[in-house]
């Protein structure tokens, strides 16, 4: 069950550079570029950007320390992936009431949230 009060209690547990609603090759935090790889996004261009703005705030609380914490225990955070759940998560809000409303990746099943965002769209 979601908790305001853990939400923001595992935010205010991370160091202030991993406060953040996205990370880009700019403001990624030193000790997270080994685990989070560039990807090659065309021609010579390359990204580690990873974006889980637009999301409610506890929300993005969760999801950064999720990142911080998956990074911790040695795990990659795969770019594409890892955006591609993002962008899920805000078709979803954008397109079912239920998940409008939601404040926490918690109020929401895995498939409740996969369900809940359009068919045909780029996060399905």
């Amino acid at each position: 069950m979601f908790d305001l009060t853990i939400a923001r209690r595992l935010w205010d547990s991370l160091p202030e550079e991993c406060r953040s609603d996205h990370f880009d090759k700019k403001t990624m935090p030193a000790h997270y570029r080994p685990a989070i790889r560039e990807v090659n996004v065309g021609g010579g261009w390359t990204s580690c950007y990873l974006n889980f703005r637009g999301l409610p705030e506890p929300m993005t609380w969760e999801i950064a320390w999720i990142i911080h914490r998956r990074i911790e225990l040695g795990h990659f955070v795969r770019v594409i992936e890892t955006n591609a759940v993002f962008t899920l998560l805000r078709a979803a809000m954008h397109h079912d009431d239920e998940c409008r409303s939601a404040q926490s990746l918690l109020h929401r099943s895995p498939d409740e949230w996969v369900r809940s965002a359009p068919e045909g769209s780029d996060a399905r």
